[in-house]
């Protein structure tokens, strides 16, 4: 257990004065109406400190003022010592050293929004034997931010601080300014020297062989040096974004494949020279929506060529340094990148012997899937995996993830039988935007079947969603389910038709009108006979089974029938989709014709006869992916 702790509140804050002009400390800065080093000591109380130091410079009186009553208040031993001149975020440091004695202690940057488990960081800091542990993450501005350089045991290698580093690529890892020290760092501070943690006490130990380490946390970490920043962590915490980050809180992730997915898929070797890796447009914009969201961002990768010799672990490193550049130029950021070094397969000049192996996280294995929800707070059940090839489908179903496909890449040609995404889209950009967006229609759809789940005794509810083929009938009965997985209620989605089959014959399939009846009958005998449409098992408990398909509502069944919605699109809107599904689907443009012409003159009649039987008639606002 840690009991003492260390918070900097000697800076001027020149930046942040448009707000406390001259006369307010920078640590009293009041964020929602509470001085940033109060919610600081809190959280400090809250896993046990007993004991804080502030070192204190301008305004040191102003903040003694404040400070004393609240850290009584809390029960806190609190020393605040002054700095004669400023001495930098470490020169003070020395003044503590008595009080401090040989324990390991927490080091807080004043000006630092934080909320986080400390407890985890204490654990971490211990079981790593380190001299110091530096909190840290990656930003969405990792061009203007000290980064560092860390091995695969999280040892800091290097830090670069920012305008002196050299022009290129680097890995999107910076300071959080929150740390924990070993009394070890006392041999590098000197007394009355201004002295920077950073740039001046760290790398020494570094270069002294001290074993300084990284702790790469998800937690909300933010600054607030700024005007801009300020009013974003006050909005944070009116939106509840602050606690919501807690480690000890499960959000769901968004999983990148990453070649294919967010950078261009090359195919053969893959991407062996880093001037190859080109980063798909919109990217950038999807990954920073996923941030501004609260959801975790993590890259799922295989990379065999590491394996087959093509490339080093450190060529690697590189290329994902790269693309975490590129990304952090469009304001985003990946939580993580787990990738999979290995090949089974033996027989290329070069190759590396030890990679040589069947592992368990080589897609389509869920290893890394499964790691990562390990060391990330990952409510896996509420996730989506975004890929372009049947192995990201399959690992993503093996986890108990919520696949989507992409037309980008190898666009899941490859994904053949049972084995198919919920729902395929144009691009990441589309695939991100309906996983944090949905379709607003669901939440009216979800509100009337819990109507319906009160009025009556039947369990479970029978939903069906009938509409001619790309009209958004999956996506519609996704989100549905989606909706009622959130609010507690277990729902199974099962299509009816074989539309999942994307490739293949003619492309559009025409529904079996009798399909529908021998699935329902198989239902309300408890044996069914379908499969969910997410490669989920089959909830035998669900509370509702929504069912989809071009004939989920016909007449004879009606009366078996609890909500019945039916999905269209104007004509030209279905047309221009089932247009562009044929040609990713590789057709020639007369035969796509010939199917066109058959769907118009037989399908659509029949379908739609269905209309004067449901309850409610949807119209999905246009969308070119996502629809079957």
């Amino acid at each position: 257990m840690i009991v003492s702790a260390v918070i900097a509140a000697g800076g001027r804050g020149t930046r942040i004065r448009s707000v406390t002009g001259d006369h307010v400390p920078k640590a009293l800065l009041p964020v929602a109406g509470e001085p940033i080093i109060f919610r600081q000591l809190h959280l400090l109380q809250r896993y046990g400190v007993k004991r804080v130091v502030v070192l204190a410079g301008h305004l040191a009186d102003a903040l003694r003022e404040k400070l004393e009553p609240e850290a009584a208040r809390l029960g806190l031993e609190l020393h605040i010592l002054v700095e004669s001149e400023a001495l930098g975020t470490c020169g003070g440091l020395h003044a503590a050293r008595e009080l401090l004695g040989k324990e390991h202690f927490f080091f807080f940057c004043g000006d630092i929004a934080v909320e986080m488990d400390l407890e985890r960081l204490i654990e971490v800091h211990m079981e790593s034997a380190a001299a110091a542990t530096v909190v840290a993450h990656p930003n969405d501005h990792p061009h203007d931010s000290d980064l560092l350089a860390t091995e695969e045991d999280d040892r800091i290698c290097a830090i670069m601080p920012r305008g002196t580093r050299p022009p290129g690529y680097y890995r999107n890892l910076v300071f959080a300014s929150i740390y924990v020290l070993s009394p070890r760092v006392f041999e590098f501070v000197e007394a009355d020297k201004k002295q920077d943690l950073n740039n001046d006490i760290l790398p020494q130990m570094i270069e002294a062989g001290e074993r300084v380490i990284a702790y790469n946390t998800p937690e909300y970490l933010r600054d607030v040096g700024t005007e801009e920043r300020l009013a974003m962590v006050e909005r944070d915490l009116a939106s509840g974004l602050v606690d919501s980050l807690h480690y000890t809180k499960k959000r769901p992730a968004i999983f990148f494949d990453r070649d294919g997915v967010l950078n261009v898929e090359l195919g053969g070797r893959g991407i062996t020279n880093i001037d190859e890796l080109e980063v798909i447009p919109g990217a950038a914009q999807a990954v920073r929506a996923v941030n501004d969201a609260g959801l975790l961002s993590v890259v799922i990768t295989n990379q065999s060529q590491v394996a087959k010799g093509f490339i080093t672990q450190k060529y690697l490193n590189r290329l994902f340094a790269k693309l975490e550049t590129i990304l952090g130029e469009g304001g985003a950021k990946l939580d993580r990148i787990y990738y999979c070094p290995h090949h089974p397969e033996q027989g290329f000049p070069g190759e590396v012997a030890e990679l040589k192996i069947s592992c368990e996280c080589r897609k389509p294995k869920p290893g890394m899937i499964l790691r990562a929800a390990r060391e990330l707070p990952i409510d896996l059940a509420h996730s989506v995996f975004i890929g372009d090839t049947q192995r990201d489908i399959v690992a993503a179903q093996r986890a108990g993830v919520t696949a989507y496909g992409v037309r980008t890449g190898k666009a899941c040609r490859d994904c053949t039988g049972g084995i198919q995404p919920v729902l395929m889209f144009n691009d990441v950009c589309e695939a991100v935007s309906f996983a944090l967006g949905g379709v607003p229609e669901a939440e009216f759809c979800v509100d009337e079947i819990n109507s319906r789940m009160a009025s009556t005794q039947r369990r479970p509810l029978t939903v069906a969603i009938c509409g001619p083929q790309a009209a958004g009938k999956s996506m519609l009965a996704h989100a549905v389910t989606r909706a009622l997985r959130k609010r507690g209620i277990l729902a199974n989605h099962v299509c009816i038709d074989d539309m999942r089959r994307f490739h293949g014959g003619e492309g559009a399939v025409t529904g079996d009108v009798d399909a529908f009846g021998d699935v329902l009958e198989s239902f309300s005998q408890g044996e069914p006979h379908a499969a969910t449409a997410d490669g989920r098992p089959l909830e035998a408990d669900a509370t509702v089974n929504v069912f989809d398909g071009l004939y989920a509502c016909p007449p004879p069944l009606r009366p078996n029938i609890d909500y019945a919605i039916y999905v269209d699109a104007h004509s030209f809107v279905i047309e221009d989709r089932l247009a562009m599904i044929h040609h990713w689907m590789g057709l020639r443009l007369i035969d796509a014709e010939r199917v066109l012409d058959r769907v118009r003159n037989e399908e659509w009649p029949a379908v739609r006869q269905q209309i004067d039987f449901v309850d409610a008639t949807v119209r999905i606002a246009p969308l070119m992916g996502g629809t079957r």
